[in-house]
């Protein structure tokens, strides 16, 4: 057995693969495995950007989840897999989640594979704006730091790394989580002057947004010609100021001209020891 190969990287949406396992799960229900696959699924252990729908066969995908077979033959699939993804002795699978009354197609039979293309949009549209207004926040945020920290790939201070709590990506945007708690404060961050100049820094966050857009960068997903699902992933974009670049196992736009508008909402924690940040982007016609 071998790690599934994948070209959601690629931006595919259909394709073939033989089946290499099928099985009915207690909680997920009718379960294939193909040796390829455009399908993307849902981490396990950071589950941002829920798995694709669509069609396997002549059988509805209702979701894509990981699994993975452990070294003694132990199978494991979506939060109940208890290594992280790549673990060695471990195979990793993408798992096509069928409607409950499917059959389950035979060990060896070559399947047509189908995304929800509409629904792949939006969710590609909603990541790769969570990626722009991470770095348009950090930016609009460098002076709020007093001390020398990790910076992002275009040399702002990385809020968004330090401070992450949760992401998570549905069809209509992004809802980011941050802590700005102690650890934070130490190092060098203010939060305090960052709640009172909300209103500034969203509407930097806003202009920087902008001005990206209309560049109509390309965005690629790179992986270095290794297909496997384990296979590290890099979000990358040439925007104006410089090549933005961050690790990323989702999919996205092939070009940010297939935005006309990202919009971000900041709401503050009360204690102010956090905030939530909703992008909502707009695909262009």
């Amino acid at each position: 057995m071998t790690d599934t190969l994948v070209t959601f990287a690629s931006g595919a949406t259909e394709g073939h693969g033989t089946v290499v396992a099928s099985w009915r799960h207690e909680s997920f229900g009718p379960l294939v495995v193909t040796d390829q696959t455009p399908f993307h699924p849902v981490d396990h252990t950071w589950p941002d950007q829920p798995g694709d729908v669509g069609r396997c066969g002549d059988s509805p995908v209702i979701d894509t989840v990981m699994a993975a077979r452990g070294p003694e033959g132990e199978l494991a699939v979506g939060s109940a897999i208890p290594v992280k993804r790549g673990e060695d002795g471990w195979t990793w699978w993408v798992a096509h989640r069928l409607a409950g009354g499917s059959d389950l197609p035979e060990v060896g039979a070559t399947m047509s594979l189908q995304v929800n293309t509409s629904r792949r949009l939006r969710l590609s549209a909603a990541h790769t704006s969570c990626h722009l207004a991470a770095l348009a926040m950090n930016r609009a945020a460098t002076r709020l730091w007093r001390k020398e920290v990790r910076v992002d790939s275009l040399g702002s201070p990385d809020l968004d790394q330090l401070a992450m709590a949760s992401s998570a990506m549905d069809e209509e945007g992004s809802t980011d989580v941050y802590r700005f708690g102690k650890s934070l404060r130490k190092r060098g961050f203010d939060s305090i002057r960052f709640s009172e100049e909300l209103p500034a820094i969203v509407d930097e966050v806003q202009a920087q947004l902008l001005a990206w857009l209309a560049s109509a960068a390309p965005v690629l997903v790179v992986d270095d010609g290794d297909t496997r699902i384990t296979a590290l992933r890099r979000w990358t974009c040439a925007l104006p100021d410089g090549v933005a670049d961050m690790p990323c196992g989702g999919t996205h736009v092939a070009s940010l001209a297939s935005l006309s508008r990202v919009e971000v909402d900041y709401q503050m924690a009360q204690d102010g020891a956090g905030l939530t940040v909703r992008t909502t982007p707009r695909v262009a016609a």
